[in-house]
């Protein structure tokens, strides 16, 4: 909030049932924000995953000369998710921006019935993501079109449904304009899918919003907004009852109520809930309750709605930062897209959460989802896991942004995109995306846009640029676009409907070019302003604007990024430009993904994880690293991943040999000998030795303040002698998917990973096992997902199994193919 700015009033009385909030505005001039609920995908507890059972058609279709017929040789049988992209091929001639991966046209068919126990019953069809340019049918019925490719969303089947005999559920997703993101989006039905059954007079979806009113001394006041949906004469009389277990399954308070049907003030009840004795959600304990509202009309049992609960106050300050509970706490943030390599962007949440676990272990504790809303699971687990998290909506709007097609920054962008239909359904897509996750206490924010206001994308001047296409940021150049003047007034458009929907939380924005959002009036709709790679602007503009609350909403790797958050109590945090690696926003073929993140496509940690691990981590920790290269090794600004695990050089060469430790001393030693003991340089977070190459072991060890020592070690590496797997089981997740990791190691005869080995291995899986994946994590490598064989990459190589018939023995097979050249042995194995 600028000076002169109108201080706008959060209303409880807009929707009283989010958690309250009250603006103080003090010298401090802090906002003060209530906690919200999760929800788990906010849906009915008689929804159910509808992802059986679908034949899947790539190519388009005429939906009027479909038959019923389940023999139809047009179709092929798959379940969801799917994303058909993934497969490839990879080419050329499709778009870097995209992964160089295909769109097109998919048909997507279901047969059902309806159960002896639903008639009579309303029946919706519930979608958690479809790309793009969806539309679906029932019974030759057209039920709905969604050009929005990352939003959920459901249509009632029931006046279309037949109850007695066979129904046809169509859907078409239309990706033909390939080029429509700046990273890779996937095509078709890439989310789950559900279907939901309710009585007539029944909580619709996402129709539970729930929030703590207020927290002290323990006690909080959870507010409850339940929406009804009942027939238009309705008269019986209904009783809604509100029961709060704890994470164990104890009632710890209760609430009921009743009223007329016909009297329900807009078709929905509010109460107010008590809890004694109550424990708060953060981030280092996700507790979660349960608040389960039953309906009862005439004495029967209606249904019910579960919704987990968390309980958690966060108060933003313009001066102080951010606190959570009352304590302050710098964002330790990634910027995450949601693709997973060989999945595309249909990934088992069981590999979202692994990938979370690896963040958390280096020190993360907040997440941006970039640049739209993801899916729901994600959200879920950030709850349960203590992740804060920011929302976005959008990356473009009324404008197309450059989506390139021979490389990033490279040649001629295309500009397909969003922008062709913000105007008609940015309203509802913000809408249905702010009450579909606005229960969960991960977020903290609502992002209306990310870049919106970058100066050259897309308000470039064709005059000044030539038709070239520089990077411009945050610079003195202010193009005279007629369109940029308009950005404030659609902020406050898009803010205003937040505002409406969840008075809790403050809207914000990723921020290309602050100057220019100053100069349209951008800046003053937001309550805090998220600064990409802007942190040389922080000091003059707290200056300035001493009531704007701040952050890097995008930053690089880089510890100068860091100091700027430390150095600045201001500053609330920074999310790192990446957390993992990602498929599209590529450079020249045949790269097809981006290599930002600290962790690569295959879910590897990268060079780079272990530095951020090293000042972020309160855990002691070292890592050991070598480069021959010292001015390739930017200490200051980024490039750790210079610094690989490698000792194998010439006998004469001269090596830095690099530590990153939070530990304040190390000793580096070889083969036994010591080389020396180093403080841990503060201006870098890196401790840096220069020595000559003799083949061996290298090994540091680090001390921390209280004594404990923990230690890392590299060694010269001999030929590929042998196949080392690790293998475990993944967290089951909602989705319900039992995933088993394979982690692929070439080793010499002492047992250490052959990094310079890139050999093609052959995964083989049968019994009660699916491989649905194998990925390397390299983004050069064009070829094709979906097979059993693939290059490993850095000597690695990660396979994913599903289990199909639990209880039944996997045997897995894994082969390395230079039998004739090297005494490779394969690597089988049973799971359980």
């Amino acid at each position: 909030m600028e000076q002169g700015k109108k201080i706008r009033k959060y209303d409880h009385r807009a929707n009283w049932a989010l958690p309250a909030v009250l603006l103080k505005v003090c010298c401090l001039c802090c906002w003060y924000f209530g906690s919200t609920i999760s929800v788990l995908s906010q849906l009915p507890a008689d929804a159910r995953l509808f992802n059986d059972g679908w034949a899947f058609h790539l190519g388009d279709l005429d939906p009027s000369s479909l038959s019923e017929s389940s023999n139809d040789t047009l179709w092929q049988a798959i379940t969801l998710p799917q994303d058909w992209s993934i497969k490839g091929p990879f080419n050329h001639r499709w778009a870097s921006a995209t992964g160089y991966l295909p769109g097109g046209i998919g048909w997507y068919r279901k047969i059902f019935k309806i159960g002896k126990t639903e008639t009579g019953l309303r029946q919706y069809i519930y979608f958690e993501g479809v790309y793009k340019n969806s539309a679906v049918w029932l019974n030759g019925h057209l039920l709905g079109q969604r050009p929005n490719g990352f939003v959920s969303f459901y249509y009632d089947m029931t006046p279309y449904l037949k109850e007695n005999g066979l129904n046809e559920l169509l859907v078409k997703a239309d990706h033909t304009d390939f080029a429509d993101s700046r990273w890779y989006t996937g095509s078709g039905i890439y989310r789950n899918v559900y279907k939901v059954t309710a009585p007539p007079v029944h909580i619709p979806i996402w129709g539970v919003s729930v929030g703590t009113m207020k927290v002290k001394e323990r006690t909080a006041e959870l507010g409850i907004h339940i929406a009804i949906e009942k027939p238009v004469n309705a008269k019986d009389r209904i009783r809604i009852e509100n029961v709060l277990l704890d994470a164990d399954g104890n009632k710890v308070s209760a609430i009921r109520q009743e009223c007329l049907l016909d009297t329900l003030d807009n078709r929905s009840v509010d109460t107010r809930m008590a809890l004694a004795m109550a424990r708060t959600w953060s981030t280092e304990d996700p507790y979660l309750y349960r608040l389960v509202t039953t309906l009862k009309l005439n004495g029967k049992k209606l249904g019910q709605y579960t919704t987990p609960v968390g309980i958690r106050q966060v108060r933003f300050t313009a001066d102080s930062g951010l606190f959570l509970n009352g304590h302050a706490l710098k964002l330790k943030g990634v910027c995450l897209h949601d693709d997973a390599g060989s999945f595309g962007t249909a990934v088992p949440m069981a590999v979202w959460k692994e990938r979370l676990r690896l963040l958390k272990a280096a020190g993360c504790n907040a997440v941006r989802m970039t640049h739209n809303p993801h899916a729901p699971g994600i959200y879920d687990l950030c709850d349960q896991m203590g992740f804060l998290v920011i929302d976005e909506a959008f990356d473009e709007w009324e404008l197309g942004k450059h989506k390139w097609i021979t490389g990033w920054n490279n040649g001629v962008p295309g500009t397909d995109g969003y922008h062709s239909d913000f105007k008609k359904w940015w309203k509802t897509d913000l809408t249905d995306m702010i009450r579909r996750d606005r229960n969960h206490p991960s977020i903290i924010m609502w992002s209306i846009g990310n870049e919106i206001d970058y100066p050259n994308d897309p308000y470039s001047d064709p005059v000044l640029n030539e038709g070239h296409y520089p990077q411009i940021y945050g610079s003195g150049f202010m193009p005279e676009h007629p369109a940029a003047a308009a950005l404030g007034s659609i902020a406050e458009a898009l803010a205003g409907v937040v505002k409406i929907l969840d008075p809790s939380r403050p809207v914000t924005a990723g921020l290309a070019a602050v100057m220019m959002a100053d100069k349209a009036g951008y800046t003053d709709v937001l309550d805090v302003a998220g600064y990409n790679y802007q942190e040389y602007r922080y000091e003059a503009d707290h200056k300035k604007y001493p009531r704007r609350v701040m952050y890097g909403s995008e930053n690089g790797h880089g510890y100068r990024a860091w100091k700027a958050v430390t150095e600045h109590p201001f500053i609330i945090g920074q999310f790192l430009w990446t957390g993992v690696d990602y498929l599209g926003e590529a450079s020249k073929w045949p790269s097809h993904g981006n290599e930002a993140g600290l962790i690569d496509l295959a879910g590897f940690k990268k060079p780079e994880y272990y530095f951020r691990q090293s000042i972020w981590s309160d855990r002691p920790m070292v890592y050991l690293g070598t480069s021959k290269s010292f001015r390739r090794l930017d200490l200051k600004n980024g490039r750790h991943g210079m610094a690989r695990p490698v000792w194998n050089y010439l006998l004469g060469d001269t090596v830095n040999v690099y530590c990153y430790t939070n530990c304040k001393q190390a000793t580096l030693m070889l083969n036994g000998v010591a080389i020396g003991t180093q403080s841990q340089n503060d201006s870098t977070h890196v401790i840096v030795w220069r020595i000559p190459f003799q083949p061996g072991k290298l090994t540091v060890t680090a001390r921390d303040q209280r004594g404990i020592t923990v230690q890392d070690n590299i060694q010269t590496v001999g030929n590929p002698d042998h196949i080392e797997t690790t293998r475990r089981a993944l967290d089951k997740c909602a989705d319900e998917n039992q995933i088993c990791v394979v982690d692929i190691q070439v080793a010499d005869k002492d047992g250490a990973t052959v990094m310079s080995d890139s050999s093609v291995i052959q995964v083989d899986v049968a019994g009660g096992g699916r491989l649905i994946g194998l990925e390397n994590g390299n983004v050069r490598d064009v070829q094709p997902y979906g097979g059993n064989r693939r290059k490993a990459y850095h000597g690695r190589l990660k396979a994913y199994i599903k289990v199909i018939q639990t209880g039944k023995r996997i045997k897995v097979s894994v082969n390395h193919p230079k039998v004739d050249t090297i005494k490779l042995q394969s690597s089988v194995f049973e799971i359980m």
